[in-house]
């Protein structure tokens, strides 16, 4: 699907000449709502020095029939592997070096290394 965009600044309001900023909500409200029944679909909203900058976008005209007649676009496949099940192990093991495990013996003592085990 091929896409058009807009950008709206929202400018922030002042109470008095050296009142606390602010954004009138219902006018966001009420503008994104008038896009959005034209058919624009709001992507984001970031902060910018004199308000906030909505990003919008909308299918190209010819487009925009293609999706409402049902006319689908390809489908990438996307192959999602199977879960391999966990295999538990009922003999004790204890870690030594990565991605390898030996069976605890008694002749191992009670030491990893220069790590002794109480």
């Amino acid at each position: 699907m091929k896409w058009r965009y807009k950008t709206i600044l929202f400018e922030f309001q002042k109470d008095g000449m050296l009142g606390d900023k602010y954004i009138d909500e219902e006018q966001v409200e009420a503008e994104l709502n008038e896009h959005g029944v034209r058919g624009w679909e709001l992507v984001t909203v970031t902060m910018a020095p004199d308000g906030l900058l909505a990003f919008c976008k909308n299918a190209l005209p010819g487009q925009a029939q293609a999706v409402q007649s049902g006319v689908s676009q390809p489908a990438t496949a996307v192959n999602i592997p199977k879960p391999v099940p966990a295999t538990v192990s009922t003999s004790p093991v204890k870690p030594t070096t990565i991605g390898q495990q030996k069976p605890i013996s008694p002749q191992s003592g009670n030491s990893v290394g220069d790590i002794k085990i109480l």
